[in-house]
């Protein structure tokens, strides 16, 4: 039997977004984006889906990827997360 992963979604660029859209439109999982991600059509989508985000408010480079990833485990510790990389 397939046991739901509880999963967040740490997302890099805008066409990773648009990669796991299917994905996160279910409402299953978090996603956490730099804030030049989404653009108010994405931010639209997102909340008529009632999913749950974070917007970091700079943007996110690779000097900030781990730091990023603490904060995310602060907020949830108990689940996996998916790096687009």
């Amino acid at each position: 039997m397939f046991t739901e992963i509880a999963m967040v979604f740490f997302v890099l660029s805008k066409k990773g977004f648009s990669d796991i859209k299917k994905i996160i439109e279910s409402g299953k999982y978090s996603i956490w984006v730099g804030s030049e991600i989404l653009d108010e059509d994405d931010i639209d989508f997102i909340e008529s889906k009632d999913i749950d985000y974070t917007v970091f408010n700079y943007t996110i480079d690779q000097n900030d990827i781990q730091s990023s990833l603490e904060t995310i485990y602060e907020h949830h510790p108990n689940e996996k997360v998916w790096v687009e990389m």
